[in-house]
């Protein structure tokens, strides 16, 4: 029997708006990530309470809203007194990754990366077909978390949902009843709003520890989630890669050699 809730396909799908499945997405990364994660075949998702590497940044990504902490705080669990509302948010917080992507091709998005040494790539995915190879992905076995050596029970939840801005120092979501903690996930200041982000979110309940053979499993600063590039062309669920004007063309066909993906544009 399972002490905690396991995860769920699209378990919050409810509480999340989404465009339409012929939304175009893009994804611009630095040409050596976009490299790697091809060739070793992954998705990096990053855990949104350690977004600090780079300018601009949003150190409150994720976090419970000024406005809410102090009733968050007073709220406290019926058979734990100790471990409050404002606990179980944070703890969620440190359990929830996220793979970042934006509605807009916007010079804003290629200024993320600018000035890396072999340029940048935009992925432009189609949201329909890649949320449908996305979900196919999540029910197979390797797409479950290892933890040395050993697969474990899926624990994270995969959610899809677009980014609300709002002003994070006025705005309440606990003003009537305590939100669901991905509620927050998908909150952003209105500073953000040209970043138009929908977000793929992975996530685990932020009460208790979870095991495995005894030992208590952490969660790393990112995650690698299965993803084929080659299949997702063949799908459809990527439509094209673009580089930058300042891309190295030879060392990205080298890079890619390996895959058969060729980055044309």
């Amino acid at each position: 029997m399972n002490e905690f809730p396991l995860g769920f396909l699209e378990l919050h799908a409810g509480l999340l708006d989404v465009p339409g499945p012929d939304q175009v997405l893009v994804k611009v990364m630095k040409a050596e990530n976009f490299a790697r994660s091809v060739c070793e075949r992954y998705l990096h998702f990053n855990r949104v309470d350690g977004y600090r590497d780079f300018p601009d940044a949003d150190h409150e990504d994720g976090a419970q809203l000024p406005g809410d902490r102090v009733g968050n705080v007073a709220s406290r669990f019926e058979k734990s007194q100790d471990f409050t509302a404002s606990h179980y948010y944070d703890l969620s917080r440190a359990r929830t990754y996220a793979y970042c992507v934006s509605l807009n091709d916007s010079p804003r998005l290629w200024e993320y990366g600018a000035g890396a040494p072999r340029g940048q790539i935009g992925i432009y995915f189609r949201f329909g077909k890649l949320r449908s190879y996305l979900n196919e992905l999540y029910g197979d076995k390797a797409a479950k978390p290892e933890v040395d050596g050993h697969a474990m029970q899926q624990i994270l939840s995969l959610n899809y949902g677009l980014v609300r801005y709002i002003d994070r120092n006025s705005h309440r979501e606990n003003a009537n009843l305590l939100p669901n903690p991905i509620i927050y996930t998908f909150l952003k200041d209105l500073k953000f709003a040209d970043e138009a982000e929908l977000r793929i979110t992975l996530s685990a309940i932020g009460i208790g520890s979870f095991q495995v053979n005894g030992n208590s499993v952490g969660f790393p600063n990112c995650l690698r989630f299965p993803f084929d590039y080659v299949e997702a062309l063949k799908r459809g669920a990527i439509e094209r890669f673009e580089k930058s004007a300042d891309c190295d063309p030879d060392w990205l066909r080298d890079a890619l050699e390996p895959t058969g993906i060729v980055v044309e544009r």
